[in-house]
């Protein structure tokens, strides 16, 4: 196996399991130590923590749906989304900047999934919160994180990426067309 290829998949293991570690060990700390408690501020009121289960998605997306919904589309769903991340670098080689940005939603995916599967109702702890006045985000984690930092390299990387160049005979233009002015040869 190329060293290259050895290389980036020992990181994306090692960050995988670092995104891992820092998000369960960050829940269950905040279970230990926010639960029940006044938020957390900081900074003025820009950065504050304080503990809430999330039964949806994104900023609580989908929170309202029943139970068995909740179960076949944060669990179920994102389970086969997990998968397919996971494959993907396995059947297509991607640029090293593409290839870390999809382990990083994985590790984020992962982190959450595991919330999902061991808390009562498909819950997700989150505790972090950031925001100016009334102009605030929604509680997330360091899951949350690594999801919205893979997904981010992901949209900066496809604008960023150059156009694919066309080639003559796929181009929109309007091909020159020579006529043909050789004489037939005769037969003998």
């Amino acid at each position: 196996m190329p060293k290259i290829l050895t290389s980036r998949w020992t990181a994306a293991f090692i960050l995988c399991l670092t995104i891992l570690i820092a998000d369960q060990w960050t829940k269950l700390w905040a279970v230990e130590v926010l639960k029940g408690e006044e938020a957390w501020v900081f900074l003025g009121g820009i950065f504050r923590m304080q503990f809430a289960y999330n039964p949806g998605g994104f900023l609580g997306l989908g929170g309202n749906l029943s139970s068995e919904m909740r179960t076949a589309l944060f669990i179920g769903l994102n389970g086969v989304g997990l998968l397919a991340l996971a494959i993907l670098p396995c059947i297509k080689r991607l640029s090293l900047l593409n290839f870390f940005a999809c382990w990083l939603i994985f590790a984020g995916g992962i982190g959450n999934q595991i919330d999902r599967i061991r808390l009562e109702n498909g819950h997700v702890i989150d505790f972090l919160n950031i925001g100016w006045g009334s102009l605030r985000s929604g509680i997330f984690n360091i899951a949350d994180m690594a999801i919205t930092a893979g997904a981010l390299i992901l949209l900066v990387a496809a604008i960023m990426a150059p156009a694919p160049r066309k080639s003559p005979a796929t181009s929109d233009e309007p091909q020159a067309i020579i006529p043909d002015h050789t004489e037939p040869t005769p037969a003998n």
